[in-house]
């Protein structure tokens, strides 16, 4: 059996990825005189929440096939002993994930105050380029299901991150797949969600006019005012859009639109998903439609926004995987190693 020592000198890489992202944002933070938006344990308590609550089903459920046994104690003794190490190892990367994903906000947040959100004109181009009218237009059908596309777009998409992160890090079914779910989910919030979004920072159709000037998606901004009951679209705009000119630093704050990590982690999902079951794989697809839809439905994003997500995490993905199997064969013996 192995040891927790030897898989955590397993995932040694990832653990060292994240602790030079993680030092390296609060560095920056505090050269840029930002130091008070630097907040790593952000999401900690989200974190354990979703923790304790994968580790209750994990245990329950060894508990229902322990019943099958004659001596369902023992056998329940056994299959934890075995899963014992697996779980650690996964409740530490999890760790490692909610620290990045503080830094992630920490950097998100710091952005905005750098640089000038410049694209977004551009990307409402290329929008109406590709559909021959802005976005939105074409989804003016989903009116009557707005109040229902919020609440997949807001609770159910952040419960899920936590979520699926958390069984892809502990379930031993699916344990060959943890190195890539993981690496995948770190490249995703620091290239995509911090680097690329730094260098191409939009704001989103819900800030246009208040970075350009433009009333272009004034029509789509007044409909969702008349939804602004809970934790709507037009409330948490209104809250980033707070935060950012009182210089704050909180919960899912900063603004960037370019490229939508909503359907990034949605791919992620339907990706991972797949590797499960072909039903699973096609039901977080349709999850991923819905946030598609959603995203520009909701004045968030550029439709352009979420395709190239989907595009850029697939291939993550498939890096992911390709550098596990290259790293296999090494191992087998299969490529000839360096002398």
């Amino acid at each position: 059996m192995e040891s927790l020592r030897a898989a955590i000198r397993r995932d040694w890489a990832i653990y060292g990825f994240v602790l030079i992202y993680v030092v390296a944002s609060g560095a920056i933070g505090i050269a840029l005189g930002a130091g008070q938006k630097f907040m790593p344990l952000l999401y900690v308590p989200r974190w354990v929440e979703m923790l304790s609550l994968v580790v209750a089903m994990q245990i329950s459920l060894q508990g229902l096939l322990s019943l099958q046994s004659s001596t369902p104690l023992s056998d329940l003794r056994s299959r934890l002993a075995e899963r014992r190490v697996h779980w650690t190892s996964g409740v530490l990367l999890c760790a490692a994930g909610a620290l990045l994903h503080g830094a992630y906000t920490s950097n998100k947040t710091i952005a905005p105050d750098l640089l000038a959100f410049r694209f977004d004109v551009r990307l409402a181009e290329i929008d109406a380029i590709i559909h021959g009218v802005d976005a939105w237009r074409l989804l003016t059908w989903l009116n009557p299901f707005t109040d229902v596309i919020q609440l997949i777009y807001g609770v159910a998409w952040i419960t899920l991150v936590f979520l699926v992160t958390a069984v892809a890090m502990m379930s031993p079914t699916l344990a060959h797949l943890r190195s890539r779910y993981a690496w995948t989910f770190i490249l995703c919030w620091t290239v995509l969600g911090n680097w690329v979004s730094s260098l191409t920072l939009a704001a989103g159709p819900a800030f246009y006019q208040r970075v350009t000037g433009d009333p272009r998606f004034t029509p789509l901004m007044d409909f969702l005012a008349q939804h602004d009951e809970g934790a709507s679209a037009h409330v948490l705009q209104n809250y980033l859009w707070t935060a950012y000119t009182g210089g704050a630093a909180g919960f899912a704050t900063g603004i960037s639109a370019f490229p939508s990590m909503h359907l990034s982690m949605s791919t992620l999902f339907a990706l991972y998903a797949f590797k499960a079951s072909r039903p699973l794989g096609w039901a977080f697809t349709a999850f991923g439609v819905l946030i598609l839809f959603g995203s520009v439905h909701l004045g968030w994003h550029y439709a352009v926004d979420g395709y190239v997500s989907i595009i850029a995490t697939t291939a993550l993905w498939k890096l992911a995987g390709a550098t596990r199997t290259a790293r296999a064969a090494v191992v087998r013996g299969a490529v000839p190693q360096p002398a």
